[in-house]
């Protein structure tokens, strides 16, 4: 009987482990943008809508890193880890990170630990207050 329950064990293992190869992972910035997100009457508040679409696992663990970098290259980082059982939609509000006129750019790197290591990225480009208006960098 024991050599049965062992054999069995081993069996499962190698299912889950095969099955889990198909996982995959597709972060998107929606959209992101400024504003006064907290009421101190000052537009120097990001906004960034993430959707991170999820398949072939029944749960997933993930490194979730999110970099907002400015025009002068001075960046803010934010890393979590989340654990979830379905797809994620994520609103983010940075507080008085838009300082500065020009192009904003907003990364999301994701290393998935479900069927193995593997990664993913999404960036989106915006740009917030001050430059010259009617586009082009620093335009808005």
């Amino acid at each position: 009987m024991k050599k049965f329950s062992i054999f069995l064990i081993l069996l499962l293992s190698f299912t889950l482990v095969g099955g889990a190869d198909d996982v995959t992972v597709n972060p998107t910035i929606d959209y992101a943008n400024y504003g006064d997100f907290d009421g101190d009457g000052f537009e120097d508040d990001v906004y960034i809508n993430v959707t991170i679409d999820l398949s072939g696992a029944n749960v997933y663990n993930f490194q979730y890193i999110l970099t907002l970098t400015l025009p002068s290259g001075l960046f803010y980082t934010y890393e979590f880890t989340i654990v979830t059982d379905s797809n994620l939609v994520l609103h983010h509000y940075l507080m008085d990170h838009a300082t500065e006129p020009g192009w904003y750019n907003v990364d999301v790197d994701i290393t998935m630990k479900t069927g193995g290591i593997s990664h993913a990225h999404a960036d989106y480009i915006f740009d917030p207050p001050g430059g010259t208006p009617g586009g082009g960098p620093g335009g808005g």
